[in-house]
């Protein structure tokens, strides 16, 4: 369409403005030009094929070049190279000297132009065997202003370049360049006018285009669940492109420019149609059709495709479109779908001065109206009304839809009304009742919260009398070891000094038998046979005491009624001496392993510390059937002392273990256990600023893990 467009233009200036006058003889006289003259370069033209940049100069001797008509592929002498040199020689009348005279053009090629040996000019990339990528694809170039030299003769070279094959794949009526000399400021004056009236034509369409698609937008973003907003976005924001993009190429003077402009054109076209598709669908059908997505999917290729695809297949896939528009918009006519006929109107003639302005683009069908080509603007004008018509309908259908509503609601409020006076009536004889029930409601709530508070507090009374017990309990049993330790203290003291006075007589009757009595004397050696079975006794006798000694030592330790305050201690030794009270418990069936970590002596209340290890071994003791094994681990981990007993045993399960430190709550039997040992664990420790936790599983064992600051002793006074 770009194309037939830039025709049209250069077809309507050369018929107004430039009147023929003739072929002249070689060289072309330039003489005065007047306003509307014109100095047609079609004959006469020298031709020569390859390229040598020598054959700009003037003085170049073209005597033995080839003749042309025109600087047309066509008219070429032999057979085109794909590059070659047009010259041709101007005999200027001395009136013209240092004025300024327009080049104007029509070209399908890259060139470039000479005048006088200087490059004045250039269109494309001129080099041999150049792509379409390279052509500039011009209806008409000029004028372009050149000032002629103060001689009489002088000359006008084209360097040009141009792939036939390609060439004529756009759908061209001649390929090459065909040029007029024309007077250049009534001509100049006269393209600005007409580059007015083409940026007039693309600024009131695209900007329509645009206006709708805002409006449609707005509409959506404010109701997004009304999808046909959404695709009329789509669609009007395409046409907006489809106005834009030719008239642009019309004005675009880089060649990658206007091959870009020209793909987006093409994608313009596929996607104009393709959403307009989708959206009349939408609009009559409540479902879209599944072959309407490989239309869509076939849309997105030939458009993205554009930059490289004939321009004829593009619109070959747009009529195919097209033409299924137009059978769903006649299939919502003979259906009566709402709004059909709004949208059969505008979108039918929008089609037929589409499909009128790409047969004419393409040569199928003559112009009718010669120099005029514009059809298929007054098609997108039709359509943008019948769409905002839609819109209004359908404003005003959603309005009267709205009022109907609205009635149905009044009346539905009146009915409202006079049931709320008649339930205001029962209200009333209801509200005595309501506040009688609520009196009696509020009495028996009062009742309730005095029992939940007799139940809380007689539920605390008996957790803190049984950890007062258990307290007791613990103090009668230290106080009871204290008693056994100093009991047990005395008679070993007397034997470990008997012991001493018999290993001292001993060795004094050994001296006295060495220096008094004869070797062979049989009453010394029975003597020394009396003697060392003493000895023997006598080191029986000292190993029992000092294991009864370090006995009374641990037990005094684990005691520790002296120590009711705060004070420094090593959890390893508070440890080894619970493993001593509970020895007798572990000592046939279960295997201790203790892994000791190099430990500082931290403050704590070592007593209430040694309770939590003795319920902690007793409780793993208890967890294993016949034999198993117990790991101690202690260690220094971030600033606190981490103490882990591990046992073998049945482990706990996982809906018991969120209560296991419940006051009350015990995993033994019956009249095993009293569920208080772990709760007051959890309490002594919670006094250390510490934590105490538990991890179990069932068949695999338990394992109970201490954490201690190593700072009590600061926490304490900072609290």
């Amino acid at each position: 369409m770009h194309s037939r467009i830039l025709l049209c233009l250069a077809a309507f200036i050369a018929a107004v403005f430039l009147p023929s006058s003739g072929w002249t003889a070689a060289p072309v006289s330039v003489t005065n030009l007047q306003p509307n003259d014109t100095i047609h370069l079609d004959d006469h033209w020298l031709y020569q094929s390859g390229d040598d940049m020598a054959w700009a100069d003037p003085d170049f001797d073209d005597s033995q070049w080839g003749s042309a008509h025109t600087p047309l592929i066509d008219d070429v002498p032999g057979e085109w190279t794909g590059i070659g040199w047009y010259r041709i020689h101007l005999k200027v009348d001395s009136s013209m000297f240092g004025k300024v005279v327009g080049l104007a053009f029509a070209q399908v090629a890259a060139t470039e132009f000479y005048f006088n040996g200087e490059l004045v000019l250039s269109r494309g990339e001129v080099e041999e065997g150049c792509d379409i990528h390279n052509i500039y694809i011009k209806q008409y170039g000029g004028p372009h202003g050149i000032v002629l030299a103060d001689q009489d003769y002088q000359v006008l070279a084209v360097r040009m370049s141009v792939d036939p094959n390609h060439g004529r794949g756009q759908n061209r009526e001649f390929l090459g360049l065909k040029m007029w000399l024309v007077e250049f400021e009534s001509t100049n004056d006269h393209s600005i006018d007409t580059y007015m009236l083409v940026t007039r034509h693309q600024m009131f369409f695209t900007g329509l285009a645009l206006a709708i698609c805002l409006i449609h937008l707005l509409v959506y973003v404010f109701y997004p669940n009304v999808k046909a907003n959404l695709y009329q976005v789509y669609f009007t924001l395409s046409i907006a492109i489809l106005c834009f993009a030719p008239f642009q190429m019309a004005l675009e003077h880089r060649v990658h420019g206007f091959m870009l402009v020209g793909a987006l054109f093409k994608l313009a076209v596929t996607a104009t149609c393709v959403c307009g598709l989708w959206l009349i669908n939408h609009l009559l059908y409540p479902k879209m059709p599944k072959h309407f997505w490989f239309l869509a999917a076939g849309g997105a290729l030939v458009g993205l495709g554009g930059y490289w695809l004939h321009q004829s297949l593009i619109y070959g896939f747009a009529m195919l479109v097209l033409a299924e528009t137009t059978r769903v918009v006649i299939t919502g006519l003979i259906k009566r779908k709402p709004g059909a006929s709004i949208i059969g109107i505008g979108y039918g003639l929008f089609i037929i001065a589409s499909m009128y302005q790409m047969m004419v683009d393409m040569n199928w069908v003559p112009n009718l109206w010669e120099g005029y080509f514009f059809y298929y603007l007054y098609g997108v004008l039709a359509l943008l009304i019948s769409l905002s018509i839609l819109l209004a309908w359908q404003f005003t259908a959603a309005k009267k839809d709205l009022e109907v509503q609205l009635d149905e609601v009044q009346k539905l409020s009146a009915e409202t009304k006079r049931q709320q006076e008649e339930a205001k009536k029962q209200d009333v004889a209801r509200a005595v009742l309501v506040k009688e029930k609520a009196m009696e409601i509020e009495k028996a709530r009062d009742l309730q919260r005095a029992y939940d508070e007799l139940e809380d507090a007689n539920r605390h009374l008996k957790e803190t009398q049984a950890q007062l017990t258990q307290s007791e309990k613990m103090a009668s049993l230290g106080m009871l070891v204290a008693g056994v330790a100093h009991e047990i203290n005395t008679p070993v003291g007397a034997i470990n000094s008997s012991h001493d006075t018999l290993a001292r007589a001993v060795s004094k009757i050994k001296d006295t038998l060495d220096n008094d009595c004869d070797t062979e004397c049989a009453t010394r050696r029975r003597l020394f046979k009396y003697l060392s079975a003493m000895d023997d006794a006598s080191r029986v006798i000292e190993s029992g005491g000092d294991r009864v000694t370090k006995i009374v030592r641990r037990l005094r330790s684990f005691a520790r009624l002296d120590e009711a305050e705060l004070q420094k201690a090593n959890i390893n030794e508070g440890i080894e001496d619970t493993l001593i009270l509970a020895h007798h418990e572990l000592k046939h069936t279960v295997q201790v392993t203790c892994n000791y970590g190099d430990l500082p002596e931290i403050a704590c209340y070592p007593g209430k510390l040694n309770q939590v290890f003795l319920n902690l071994l007793i409780n793993a003791r208890q967890a294993i059937e016949k034999k198993g094994s117990i790991t101690i681990t202690t260690e220094v981990v971030n600033g606190f002392v981490k103490a882990s007993i591990a046992d073998s045993g049945e482990g706990i399960p996982e809906d018991k273990l969120q209560k296991i430190f419940d006051p009350g709550f015990t995993t033994k039997g019956v009249g095993v256990g009293t569920g208080l040992g772990l709760s007051i664990c959890y309490q002594i420790i919670q006094d250390h600023h510490g934590d105490i936790q538990v991890e179990s599983e069932v068949g695999k064992g338990t394992t109970f893990t201490v954490k201690l600051p190593t700072n009590l002793d600061e926490l304490v006074e900072n609290t």
